[in-house]
């Protein structure tokens, strides 16, 4: 077994990176105390060593630290970090100086000359081992002065007692409000500072009242041991109290209570009481009451700390109403029945996880405590192993670490043969790294692994292996239920293990359940992949180099918080999540009167509108009813904020101000800068966080420099900022922004906020600036057209800095999809630039209205732009049609090819004329196709002219989706066309030729009826916009109408479905009626009418064609046309749908969009299927109906397409149903 010993001498710790040793303070049972210069931080600490590394002195160790987690008061030792390097353990807390408290209190001069102190008894130990009966304690004389001295001989302070007392009870409260007990209050362990201020240390023996399990032997000191704590018996507050009688009784007669050895005291304690003080010393009558009462035998006969408190000169009313003894747990049925439903199933088919997740405070750890009585009071054999992740913790496995103590002391429960069946085969492994587990006989006896000849990969998976079979074991002898707080503080390694256990298939049959809390705004939305079982290990020194260390180097706890879903995607098998709000009105109010019970104020007829204003927050219901009870007789808050200045108000003035600034930020602000802005240093800041975090006014994300700190939740905002003038406000934000910008790392749009708030307009609009290209250069484009827009209204510019400052304003919401916005922007811009920047400016104003949709607004923005370089918009189809030929003409005569130049010898003129033809070609392709086809014409002319291959490779593709439009007429052509993009793309390779070589492949798939492999090249291109381009949402809408309309044809609704809604959304979000329209009409109501929500299907095409351009009939209107026509067939209106498609065929004729393959077979297609279902119904007109069909039926054959003979076939069958001929419908089927 691995034992590490701290010698003697004061070199024996040599300190570490961040910690140097300055001197040794003292020593104890369990470890060694050292001052220490923490250079992290800046500042003198006390640094606590464990002495040996044996199980039993690591787990007190362990919970030492822990037992204080979250508890914040200035009577209690405030303790730092725990670490754990190259085998050695050590915790960080404050240096305290000061005297032991009686000490303190005598008036003649100490006894010693006082301590440097943190945490650790010097001058006795605590009785740790069971004493025989002839045993003696050193340290606590029973003769000689201390024995005979009684207060006559050395008079006391009264007013120091009573201040002291009433600082030692306040600290005990709040321990004992965390339902902590520290069970070893005795002068030694009680220090008094200079100033006076009293320090509760040494919490090697507390406990958790929550999670401890019956002590197997004694524990304390006897002299101040309560009777039942002598008798093994289950122990609570009411034991603190009886060793603070005994001090009181000490300070008052200078005499313990109950002399003798060891084993007299402790019998004498269980049948005797104290003579009273008075009948030794003259003492204050209230004092003499008190110890006599604290030191009554039988817990429940000494008074509750509210009372002790109260006549001590508290003012009880301003205390948490949650005592540690009050139940106040609510409603919360449905979550403890999934969490019930979860544990079944666990039982019954094997491991289940299940995430509990929201906001601090809202009670999660509260639900699975309680969850867990509720599986404990069923079955009595059930196992809760739990623990918690601290952040402020480098050890290994930080997130189990927990979980492996309670482990070890399930494990001790159990009989020696139970035992040996569960042990795995690596049981000794385990040992190792979880020193605590050689707590019992058989892990302690088991062989180690030699590690140094064997791979780290293998003995970790060796390692996560072992664990996973002992739980394995112990699930099947017990329930098991492992539950863990806060695992947004997990490490890597941890979650590797956690994972490795629940994974399927044969997890243990085991409920795995934890608790996350919401992330900081500021907080990492990414992790690193921790490692698997089998991945690469770190290089950390000691036995757990090989197979897993703390996830930050030695020292640092640099580790985020980490968010559910990042976590739940590491977890197979079944993984549940449940997310935590406030409690219901009903269960709010039911707590708010628990609570009022609890303070003696039932029956107050406020508890429905406290509960109400809280929100259901069980910590707001909490601070409310505090703030009623201290109003006591007069007018209570029924608002919030008011509880909470209530409150804050008495904040000390350094955590006032820490606060002010807090609030200033407005946002999670790193703990260094804040300090700079308070004008303090980092220690001290430090300390306020740390205060205001136990009064859950702030939040941190960590202790270190680097780690964020914001207020807990905004109705703490709120609450300060109602109290606070706009001078006081101004100067805050100022001195915010000066300690952000010294800094050199500072976030500019904080900077730009700050700045503003101080009134200095003109540097907010500079870092508003500069902030809005960071988010442009991180593809934030929606953030980054906010701030350009900002620093325009903070400072506005006019001439060519106006201008140019639109231009990116204006190119930022292009990039967000905002085509609207981003021509109003480029239109304002180009009034500011110079003629030569204005044209293109333009231009794209007028290309932005057309691929959102704005038709009318684009189209006459372009007749502007090509007016000015000598170029017109054909008026209608049938001009466009004409020059389509000439330039058609002119592209065969010529052919593809062409002489490359780079751009920069290309003359602009040329440039601009392909960049303007591009975008009206793009724009209209599904708009209106022949004037687009006219201009893609022209685009290739100009691009082969130019010779610039990025240009060639983009007309190429263009032209080979314009061909595809023929279909099988000119698919020859098209495919040569598709093959020359192909190879001109991947040699110039752009990210967006390569998508556009994949988008004509796919385009020419989809409009020659090759849906599978048109489907999966649009896909592709899609993805290659998306991944790799910017401002690409109408190439991105277009891939998806086209994977659209192919998806319909293979009858992958269910899929469409699913992707629709999504798409309608987003494109509603950036006011894209383009893409609205492409996924509410046409082929696309199909998914509603597959669903029968004929409704919907009616008012989304309505809604889309609503804003419509009506100035032609354009692609979008043919969409409108067969999707309204399929309405209405679908309900079975035959004479409605003959009649429209009647009456629009000349339109649609008149658009030349006929000339579109596809187009046309399936409006032929739709014209014969109303034309049939109206014959069914209208024997009369059958055969002139049925003839139209059969019109119809061989114009779609003589398409002669794979895909429009079966339509043809489909018609001529229903043609002979309706004519009665049933052979030959089959026939044709």
């Amino acid at each position: 077994m691995r034992t590490l010993v701290v010698g003697e001498g004061d070199a024996d710790f040599k300190g570490t990176e961040r910690f140097e040793v300055v001197r040794r303070i003292g020593s104890g049972g369990m470890g060694v105390v050292y001052e220490a210069f923490d250079r992290e931080l800046r500042a003198p600490v006390a640094l606590k060593v464990l002495r040996t590394l044996e199980p039993e002195t690591l787990f007190r160790f362990k919970n030492e630290f822990r037992v204080l987690e979250g508890i914040r008061h200035r009577n209690l030792i405030h303790l730092g970090e725990l670490f754990e390097e190259e085998g050695r353990w050590f915790f960080t807390m404050e240096l305290v100086h000061g005297k032991h408290f009686l000490d303190y209190l005598e008036q003649t001069g100490p006894r010693s000359q006082g301590s440097s102190f943190a945490a650790s008894s010097m001058a006795i130990d605590p009785l740790e081992v069971t004493m025989s009966d002839t045993q003696r304690i050193s340290g606590i004389p029973t003769s000689g002065p201390l024995a005979k001295r009684s207060r006559l001989d050395n008079e006391i302070d009264e007013e120091k007692l009573r201040d002291a007392l009433r600082q030692l009870a306040e600290g005990l409260y709040a321990l004992h409000h965390a339902k902590r007990v520290h069970r070893d209050i005795k002068p030694s362990n009680i220090l008094v500072t200079p100033e006076g201020r009293v320090v509760i240390l040494d919490f090697g023996l507390a406990v958790d009242l929550e999670a401890s399990l019956p002590e197997a032997y004694l524990v304390g000191t006897c002299w101040y041991m309560a009777p039942e704590q002598a008798r093994l018996r289950p122990i609570g507050p009411a034991a603190d109290w009886y060793s603070v009688g005994v001090l009181l009784y000490q300070a008052l007669t200078g005499r313990l209570p109950i002399q003798g050895n060891a084993r007299e005291v402790l019998y004498m304690k269980q049948a005797n009481e104290p003579a009273p003080p008075s009948e030794i010393a003259v003492v204050p009558e209230d004092l003499n009451a008190l110890c006599v009462e604290l030191l009554r035998i039988e817990p429940k006969d000494r008074p509750e700390g509210r009372e002790i408190l109260r006549r001590l000169g508290v003012d009880v009313q301003a205390l948490s109403t949650s005592d540690a003894d009050v139940p106040h747990f609510v409603g919360r049925q449905g979550e403890l029945s999934e969490l019930q439903s979860a544990f079944a199933a666990a039982r019954d088919q094997g491991g289940v996880s299940v995430f509990i997740h929201g906001e601090s405070g809202v009670g999660k750890s509260a639900i699975v405590r309680r969850f867990c009585e509720i599986v404990a009071a069923r079955d009595a054999s059930a196992l809760v192993l739990s623990g918690r992740c601290y952040e402020r913790e480098a050890v290994p496995y930080k997130a189990v670490d927990g979980v492996i103590d309670a482990l070890s002391r399930a494990l001790a429960s159990l009989e020696m043969e139970e035992i040996a069946e569960i042990l795995p085969t690596d049981v000794g492994l385990l040992g190792l790294i979880f020193p605590v587990l050689r707590r019992i006989e058989p892990v302690s006896q088991a062989t180690v692994p030699p590690l140094g000849s064997l791979e780290p990969t293998l003995l970790r998976a060796r390692l996560f292996r072992a664990l996973r079979e002992l739980l394995e074991g112990l699930a099947e002898l017990r329930p098991v239920i492992v539950a863990i707080d806060d695992l947004q503080w997990a490490d890597a390694d941890s979650l590797a293990l956690l994972a490795e256990i629940m994974r399927p298939p044969g997890a243990p049959r085991l409920l795995l359940v934890v608790t996350m809390r919401a992330a900081l705004r500021s907080e990492a939305s990414t992790i690193p992949t921790p490692p698997s079982a089998e991945s690469p290990v770190s290089h950390a020194k000691g036995p757990h180099s090989a197979i897993g260390a703390p996830s930050s180097s030695p020292g640092e706890l640099s580790v985020m918080p980490l968010r559910v879903q990042q976590i739940e995607r590491l977890f197979q098998g079944e993984v549940r999540s449940m997310h935590i709000e406030g409690l219901p009105q009903k269960d709010a109010q039911a707590l708010v009167e628990a609570l009022l019970q609890a303070s003696s104020a039932a029956g107050d007829s406020s508890a429905a509108a406290l509960a109400q204003e809280a929100g259901g927050h069980p910590l707001f219901i909490d601070e409310l009813v505090r703030g009623r009870l201290m109003a006591g007789g007069g007018k209570a808050p029924l608002r919030l904020e008011d509880a909470l200045w209530a409150r804050i108000a008495k904040l000390e003035p350094e955590a006032r101000r820490a606060l002010d600034l807090i609030v200033a930020a407005g946002a999670p602000l790193d703990q260094d800068t804040a300090a700079r802005a308070a004008g303090v240093e980092f220690n001290d800041f430090s300390e306020q966080v740390a205060l205001l975090r136990a009064e859950n006014l702030v939040r941190t994300s960590g202790a270190r420099r680097a780690d964020a700190v914001e207020t807990y939740h905004d109705r703490v905002r709120e609450a300060v900022l109602l109290h606070q003038s706009q001078d006081a406000q101004k100067s805050l934000h100022d001195r915010l922004a000066v300690a952000l910008e010294e800094s050199g790392s500072a976030d500019p749009e904080a900077l730009a906020f700050h700045y503003r708030r101080a009134g200095k307009l003109d540097k907010a609009a500079e870092h508003a600036a500069r902030a809005a290209e960071i988010f442009e250069n991180a593809l934030a484009f929606d953030r980054a057209a906010a701030l350009y827009q900002l620093s325009l209204d903070l400072r506005p510019l006019e001439g060519p800095l106006g201008g140019a400052m639109r231009a990116k304003l204006a190119d930022a919401l292009a990039n967000a999809g905002k085509g609207a916005l981003a021509a109003a922007a480029y239109l304002e811009a180009a009034t500011e630039v110079p003629a030569s920047e204005a044209l293109d400016l333009k231009r794209r104003a007028a290309d932005q209205l057309l691929r959102t949709g704005h038709i009318d607004e684009a189209m006459d923005a372009f007749r502007s732009v090509l007016s000015a370089i000598d170029m017109e918009m054909p008026e209608t189809p049938r001009s466009a049609l004409a020059s389509l030929l000439l330039r058609r003409a002119q592209v065969r005569l010529r052919g593809l090819r062409f002489t490359e130049r780079p751009e920069s010898e290309i003359p602009l003129q040329i440039l601009t004329r392909f960049d303007v033809c591009w975008s009206v070609a793009a724009g209209l392709g599904l708009v209106d196709t022949i004037v687009g086809r006219y201009f893609q014409a022209r685009c290739l002319l100009l691009a082969l002219e130019a010779g610039e291959p990025h240009r060639i490779a983009r007309a190429l593709a263009m032209e080979a989706s314009y061909s595809s439009a023929s279909g099988g007429h000119n698919k020859a052509r098209t495919q040569r066309l598709i093959e020359a993009t192909e190879a001109l793309a991947y040699r110039v390779n752009h990210p967006y030729a390569l998508g556009w070589a994949a988008g004509a492949a796919g385009i020419a798939g989809c409009l020659e009826g090759r849906w599978r492999s048109g489907h999966a090249c649009c896909e592709r291109a899609e993805a290659t916009f998306r991944d790799n381009c910017t401002g690409v949402y109408w190439e991105i809408g277009t891939m998806q109408w086209f994977s659209m309309w192919s998806q319909c044809y293979l009858g992958q609704l269910d899929e469409l479905s699913r992707r629709i809604p999504t798409r309608l959304r987003e494109a509603a979000e950036r006011g894209d009626l383009y893409a609205a329209i492409g996924h509410s009409t046409g082929l696309a109501n199909l998914v509603w009418l597959a669903a029968d929500q004929v409704d919907l299907a009616r008012e989304r095409s309505r809604e889309a064609m609503r804003k419509w351009s009506q100035r032609r009939f354009h692609v979008e209107h043919w969409w409108a046309m067969l999707g309204d026509r399929q309405i209405e067939l679908y309900v079975g209106d035959a004479e409605a749908a003959y009649r429209a498609v009647h009456a629009q065929w000349d339109a649609l004729k008149g658009s030349l969009l006929l000339m579109v393959q596809l187009t046309k077979t399936e409006a032929t297609h739709l014209r014969a299927r109303a034309a049939l279902m109206l014959a069914e119904g209208r024997p009369s007109e059958r055969k002139a109906l049925c003839g139209e069909a059969a019109r119809d039926a061989k114009s779609i054959a003589a398409e002669k397409m794979p895909w429009s003979d079966p339509l043809a076939a489909l018609l001529r069958a229903g043609i002979a149903n309706v004519r009665g001929d049933a052979d030959r419908a089959l026939a044709e089927l």
